[in-house]
């Protein structure tokens, strides 16, 4: 029967560890690498004045972003995209450290995430054209898809790009600008 000890530490079946840490100069979340417990990740939690930033600067991005045209927006995701791409094998290990998920199953996420960004914005000016709808005599009908101005997108752990891309591509195409707020398992 094999150990359920892993380099002397705790039992492979612990629930993944991030935890706030205080007391330091500034606060912080560390993540464990549920693998062999080992500190893989420090990010430092943001305080009020920090959000308030945050929201502020999105705020600002959100008008500059409405005034460009899905073109521009579509060439921004484009450059995003193939820049996750060239660092696909580092993203992955990140992912595999972060979360001990298997690095082939990692970089396939990486390579899952560009393959469904990609479609969207293939499909965007489409799906983001203004749409006349057939109306009564002396009505002008249409839809139009206009921005929102910010968007949280708040993706759950366990596919960190996956969950991520299928708010944030759309929501930059359609001009908002968003605050992103990743789970503590997977920063």
């Amino acid at each position: 029967m094999q150990s359920s000890r892993r380099s002397g530490k705790r039992a492979l079946g612990h629930a993944p560890a991030a935890a706030p840490v205080y007391g330091a100069a500034m606060a912080y979340v560390a993540i464990d690498n549920p693998y062999t417990l080992d500190e893989a990740a420090r990010r430092p939690l943001a305080c009020e004045d920090t959000l308030d930033n945050v929201l502020a600067r999105a705020a600002a991005e959100a008008t500059r972003l409405a005034a460009t045209s899905i073109q521009q927006r579509a060439t921004l995701c484009q450059r995003a995209v193939a820049i996750m791409q060239q660092r696909r094998d580092r993203i992955a290990a990140e992912i595999t450290c972060m979360m001990g998920k298997p690095r082939a199953q990692a970089a396939a996420e990486v390579d899952g995430m560009a393959a469904r960004a990609r479609h969207m914005i293939a499909i965007a000016p489409e799906a983001l054209a203004e749409q006349r709808v057939a109306g009564r005599d002396g009505y002008d009908r249409r839809i139009q898809r206009v921005p929102l101005g910010v968007v949280l997108n708040m993706p759950a752990w366990n596919y960190p790009l996956l969950t991520c891309v299928n708010a944030l591509i759309p929501a930059l195409l359609a001009g908002n600008a968003v605050v992103l707020k990743h789970s503590t398992r997977s920063l």
